[in-house]
This record gives structure tokens, C-alpha cells and sequence, in this order.
């Protein structure tokens, strides 16, 4: 009987409360539709980003790359009460000659990830690119920044992928908060990726 009245008050709230789900390919074309007190579910309706879920590696100039993509469910705007299905990618960069590590945020955690997804694109001959927000560790703001678009191919078995550096953020004085001086970027401008 109390499952009866918890699913009877669940029903009688979600029809009094505007709810809207956006399919995570369509999110470009909704913020301007955006209603206050609207509740939004910005979901994965088409299982698109599914296709992206998985480890990727790729070689280029002596380095291999390997990037490992998940999927989550966050909260991407508390005001709004939205939520978003999104993507967040790790990565690991090794120095095929040396063996050395350049950088690897594998482990870290979800909310600490430098590549957040944000939303999907359609470039100028109508392929569709998801597009991060990067963000570098604690030095991030002195050079590593940016966005990163990856776009499938070859039947989703290869990846493009896109840096689109960002000019050294305007909040920070280069001199004061740069030590070591504006770093280069270590995400290439163009990187072919397989999935294993």
C-alpha cells in the first residue's frame, strides 16, 4: 500500500511540474529556450554518445596518446535545474622514445577531469563534432586551454580530434600567476585516434 502512495504523489508532482527532455545532439539549438523554474533533462535519448564510450589511442610526432571517454550524468545548471548526460574524457601522453610520461590524468576524478563535454556541433559540410572544454592542472590557465572537438569516422572505429587553443585566460596576470611562463599546449591541433 505504500508503494501505491509513493507512486500515486510521484505521478500527481511530475504533472504538476514543467518537465522537458532535450536530446544531447540538440542542446545547441535550446538555450535560448530556456524557461525558469523549468525542469530539464539535456538526456542521451539516441545513444550517441555511446559510440564515443571507450578507450582511444593514436600515435603523432613521437608521442602516443591514448584517451579514455566516459559517460555522466550531471548537474549542469542548479538555477535552471538542468541536468545533462555529457561525456568526460581523460587522457595519457607517453614519449615513445624516452618512456616518458608527459601527462596522465587517467585517475583522475570526475570532478577534477580536465576534458568536460559540453555539446555536440555541425561543421560547414554537416558533420557532427562533440565538443570538451579543456582545462590543464593548475598551470592549465597558462597556455593549456581550449576546446577539443572529436568527430567519428570509419564506421566509429577512428576519431578526429580538434584542439582549438584559447588565448591565456583574461582573470590572470601571465607575470604574477605564471612562473614558469605561458606553457605550450600538449593536445595536438589534429590527432587521428582508434578505439580499442
Amino acid at each position: 500500500m505504500k508503494k501505491l502512495i509513493c507512486l500515486g504523489l510521484i505521478v500527481l508532482l511530475c504533472k504538476s511540474c514543467k518537465a522537458q527532455i532535450v536530446p544531447v545532439e540538440e542542446v545547441v539549438n535550446y538555450f535560448d529556450n530556456v524557461e525558469e523554474g523549468e525542469t530539464t533533462y539535456i538526456k542521451d535519448v539516441n545513444n550517441v554518445l555511446d559510440n564515443y564510450v571507450g578507450t582511444w589511442k593514436g600515435t603523432l610526432d613521437n608521442k602516443e596518446y591514448t584517451f579514455v571517454i566516459t559517460e555522466k550524468t550531471v548537474i549542469f545548471d542548479e538555477e535552471y535545474n538542468i541536468l545533462q548526460d555529457k561525456l568526460l574524457m581523460r587522457h595519457k601522453i607517453i614519449d615513445v622514445i624516452t618512456n616518458v610520461v608527459i601527462e596522465d590524468t587517467l585517475l583522475v576524478l570526475d570532478d577534477d577531469v580536465h576534458l568536460e563535454g559540453f555539446l555536440f556541433e555541425t561543421n560547414n559540410v554537416g558533420d557532427l563534432s562533440y565538443t570538451f572544454s579543456y582545462y590543464g592542472d593548475t598551470e592549465g590557465y597558462c597556455g593549456r586551454i581550449g576546446d577539443v572537438a572529436i568527430a567519428l569516422f570509419n564506421s566509429n572505429t577512428q576519431m578526429k580530434s580538434y584542439l582549438k587553443p584559447s588565448r591565456v585566460s583574461r582573470m590572470i596576470d601571465p607575470e604574477i600567476d605564471c612562473p614558469n611562463g605561458i606553457l605550450e599546449q600538449i593536445i595536438p591541433e589534429l590527432l587521428v585516434l582508434t578505439k580499442q
